[in-house]
């Protein structure tokens, strides 16, 4: 799988591309990446999705400026390259977040992303201050070729399947209902540090974290119960100090 970060890196190849901000690669966005992919084995094109890099330590109010990631960059691409996406385009927010709907469309779809077509959830923003919704997407797109296919919510337990949802069941402390909802457990990397008995690993500044508490998990596979206290997660395992680990979050203790 190709990883793009910059905007001046063309596809020679046409692609269907997914929207979406992608902090987590939940079931809603699985469904966008597999009517993207249906698409371009159609058409003989590549499978793309386009997301980006949140902004980090800036003063400017601009959207996603906080928001918190529910999977790693590395678990997102990993799981993106599993679902069949072939390239993903991932540049900073700052380099584009001014774009009229108008360039966003003409500079990223079309001139670096060669697509034929996008697909997108129905609630999809784009352009600067999200000016740009579905229906002048599909305006500004299809003079240029691209088709556009805008997506109801998934849901489940009638409730739309969305990453603040998701980050609402973290703040619940119902690590179980965000995996489900992920399609994979919550789970976290990092090194253990070992604290007299135990091992911990601080919690990324970049990622949501569940409540604190008590939960059943996972440490490469093995079980163990997990304690989120004071900014970290500790566990008793063997890993030596500075090893690095996955735990996995799922459910209550």
């Amino acid at each position: 799988m190709l990883i793009y970060h910059d905007l001046s890196r063309q596809s020679e190849t046409p692609t269907v591309a997914a929207l979406g901000f992608f902090d987590g690669v939940h079931l809603g966005h699985r469904a966008v990446i597999a009517e993207a992919l249906c698409q371009a084995k159609k058409l003989g094109a590549k499978c793309a999705v386009f997301t980006f890099e949140p902004p980090r330590n800036t003063d400017r109010a601009v959207s996603k400026s906080d928001v918190k990631l529910l999977q790693s960059v590395a678990d997102r691409d990993c799981l993106l390259e599993e679902l069949g996406v072939e390239l993903v385009l991932c540049p900073p927010f700052e380099s584009f977040y001014n774009f009229t709907p108008e360039e966003f469309v003409r500079e990223i779809l079309h001139n670096t992303l060669n697509c034929r077509g996008v697909v997108c959830g129905e609630d999809y923003r784009f352009g600067k201050k999200g000016a740009g919704k579905a229906a002048l997407l599909r305006q500004l797109a299809e003079p240029l070729g691209i088709t556009v296919t805008a997506l109801a919510p998934i849901t489940w337990e009638n409730e739309p399947v969305s990453s603040s949802r998701i980050r609402r069941c973290l703040a619940e402390g119902n690590t179980e209902l965000a995996g489900t909802l992920l399609g994979v457990p919550y789970s976290v990397c990092g090194r253990a540090v070992r604290q007299g008995d135990e091992l911990a690993l601080r919690w990324p500044e970049e990622m949501a974290r569940p409540a604190d508490g008590s939960y059943r998990g996972r440490d490469e596979g093995r079980p163990v119960l997990l304690t989120v206290r004071d900014g970290a997660v500790f566990w008793r395992g063997e890993e030596s100090n500075g090893e690095p680990v996955r735990l996995e979050f799922l459910g209550r203790a």
